[in-house]
């Protein structure tokens, strides 16, 4: 079994793509059995309910991984990616994985 027992995720805030990529995701990681925490402010202005809503705090406590949700304006809708990352900056993550 996985080490990664509750996935907290967050995404873009007001992105009709953006929610519709959470609930999926969502969806498919709690037929897994795992635990799913959705932030906050995410889940707020992208409409996504059904799943537990935690604020950062609650999600650093409890979350074993975090997975964001990005749409960059290069990307099309049928290009967008999931992207492992730690929010709100993923760039001190993707250094420190590279030392």
């Amino acid at each position: 079994m996985s080490a990664f027992k509750t996935i907290a995720l967050i995404g873009r805030h007001n992105s009709p793509d953006v929610a519709g990529a959470l609930a999926k995701m969502g969806d498919y990681l709690r037929k897994q059995g795992r635990a799913v925490l959705v932030e906050k402010e995410s889940a707020a202005s992208n409409h996504v309910s059904g799943f537990p809503i935690a604020d950062y705090d609650e999600i650093g406590a409890r979350a074993d991984l975090v997975v964001c949700r990005e749409a960059t304006e290069a990307c099309s809708t049928q290009h967008e990616t999931w992207r492992p990352t730690t929010c709100p900056s993923s760039a001190s993550t993707r250094a420190a994985s590279d030392s």
